[in-house]
């Protein structure tokens, strides 16, 4: 009789006190350092590798010490200098990351929902680590780099090595297989991951009443490095969580979200950066949702919801298109109508736009060419707006729908405001094209949901309801029918086309808002705009002396 050897272990019932531990891991309770009860939907984080010797992931593990914080020009003699980690290093954890697909194992992993989600994410904290910052955020983002990567080369493992055995007759029989973190479960069978996947097992063909034993294994291949230290923090850093870890993600979100507070300050980035909320892609990718069976090849479940972040030109049907009387598919072409500027931080031409700040147009103009649509964005700089594009309304050259929008966005603003404090101005940056979708959602309704444009409606009103249900039962606001909803400003309801002076008023919220919000992020997206020829000789950087002067002088 074939037996299931005890190394699969009970999760702990007692409450468990969780925080963050001196090295920036959370010791027994990491999933990166020991076996977790793992939620059996997530199967790939039962083989995420430990380090070893002469291994080329090491750098995967590795933990930068002050040595490798190199100070910027100026702050050398700081107690708490800006500064960033040694090229060196973050190059070779780069590379290292290149390598995952530069000679890929399968040709469809990268179609996988789990690794489209983490690959731009990791790519942000790579730009983010070329940012100055304090040691610590520095070592934070460092290692979320190395934790997301880790995830994906799991997962690239997971689909190309592991889940396909499933679908064969003989997946049942003993594999051999790497060395790997186990996942704990109550029954690792009964939620499709054989112990053998995680765990060298054979079984002796010398005896007559079969037996499981262990295959031999290096030790060294299986513990931590000495450097990975399970040691408090002192004085000891806030419990994170305190019940008993169960199969759910709710006690790994909590540490997450404590890593990414860290990482991103919310004096800098807003309150409550969750990284499941934020997609950091530079281009705007498709919202996608896919479920999947441990019994079937078709990846890990995964949700990912990703926000058209870059802020492209209108974009209008072909000519030829239009007029052809054969069926074909729908061409479109980018042209940039008359007047039109698609730059986030140059001004309409327009009278009802409100009147010119010389700071702001001088912050503008600085900034502008970094925002050209004909070019590729710098790497981190997110071309999105935190509140509706001025342009939407001062350009539109539909009356009707103008006026609808201003109504919209009346009705709705509210919720605009309040979640870029219940949020975070970095998740609430969208592309001008969903903005239009939100102000369009009463004059043209969601839509039919099986197509694209209705789904992407119907998502951003999912988002907005959500933030409007945070906000307290002393408003109620539901974004897929806003018949009931009343536009009102300073105390006055409109129900028709807003006056010009209060359009302006309203355009000059907007910007009041939306402006400083998105220049003060950019404090840190380009913390250096010019060459270091350019600027004063002995200055850390003469434009990021010209960007904090302008934030404190804006109204």
């Amino acid at each position: 009789m074939t037996t299931v050897p005890p190394l699969v272990l009970n999760s702990p019932n007692s409450p468990q006190q969780v925080c963050l531990r001196r090295q920036l891991h959370y010791g027994e309770h990491d999933i990166l350092l020991n076996a977790q009860p793992i939620n059996h939907t997530l199967p790939h984080h039962a083989l995420i590798q430990f380090p070893g010797p002469g291994h080329a992931t090491d750098i995967f593990w590795a933990l930068p010490s002050e040595d490798d914080f190199e100070p910027i020009d100026g702050q050398e003699l700081s107690g708490t200098p800006l500064g960033h980690l040694s090229s060196t290093l973050i190059e070779q954890l780069y590379t290292e990351f290149t390598n995952l697909f530069s000679s890929p194992r399968s040709p469809s992993f990268t179609n996988d929902p789990e690794i489209k989600t983490l690959r731009p994410r990791v790519r942000h904290l790579f730009s983010q680590l070329s940012v100055p910052s304090l040691l610590q955020q520095a070592v934070m983002r460092w290692r979320i780099a190395q934790r997301m990567i880790l995830l994906i080369d799991a997962c690239i493992t997971w689909l190309v090595e592991v889940m396909p055995t499933f679908a064969e007759p003989d997946a049942w029989k003993v594999h051999t297989l790497r060395n790997v973190v186990g996942a704990v479960t109550e029954d690792p069978l009964a939620a499709g991951i054989p112990v053998w996947f995680y765990r060298g097992l054979d079984v002796s063909s010398t005896v007559k009443v079969q037996k499981w034993i262990k295959e031999e294994d290096n030790p060294a291949l299986r513990l931590p490095h000495s450097w990975i230290d399970y040691a408090d923090d002192s004085p000891m850093r806030p419990i994170v969580y305190n019940r008993s870890i169960e199969a759910s993600q709710d006690c790994y979100r909590k540490m997450a979200e404590e890593c990414w507070t860290i990482a991103f300050p919310a004096a800098i980035f807003g309150a409550n950066l969750i990284h499941n909320n934020v997609d950091y892609s530079v281009k705007s990718t498709a919202s996608s949702s896919t479920s999947t069976k441990l019994s079937t090849p078709s990846g890990s479940t995964r949700n990912s919801d990703s926000n058209a972040l870059a802020a492209g030109p209108l974009r209008t049907r072909s000519p030829s298109s239009a007029s052809s009387s054969q069926p074909h598919k729908k061409q479109k072409t980018t042209k940039n109508l008359p007047g039109v500027q698609h730059n986030k931080f140059l001004e309409p031409d327009s009278p009802i736009m409100p009147h010119a700040f010389p700071k702001w147009v001088e912050a503008a103009l600085s900034l502008s060419h970094h925002f050209k649509v004909d070019e590729q964005p710098r790497p981190g700089v997110n071309r999105g707006y935190v509140l509706p594009e001025p342009a939407v309304f001062a350009n539109h050259q539909n009356e009707v729908s103008r006026a609808q929008y201003f109504l919209t966005y009346l009705k709705v603003r509210r919720v605009f405001n309040a979640a870029i404090n219940l949020l975070s101005p970095i998740v609430c940056q969208r592309s001008a094209k969903d903005w239009r979708r939100l102000l369009s959602l009463e004059l043209h309704g969601l839509l039919q949901t099986n197509t694209h444009e209705g789904t992407a409606r119907l998502r951003l009103c999912n988002e907005m309801n959500e933030v409007a249900a945070r906000m307290g039962s002393s408003f109620s606001i539901d974004l897929t029918d806003l018949s009931l909803a009343s536009a009102s400003w300073k105390g006055h309801i409109y129900t028709g086309r807003l006056p010009d002076d209060v359009q302006t008023e309203v355009l000059q919220e907007i910007f009041k808002i939306s402006f400083k919000q998105e220049f003060m992020l950019l404090d840190r997206f380009l913390y250096r705009l010019v060459p270091r020829s350019q600027g004063t000789s002995g200055s850390p950087s003469t434009t990021h002396i010209r960007v904090n002067t302008l934030c404190q002088e804006l109204p």
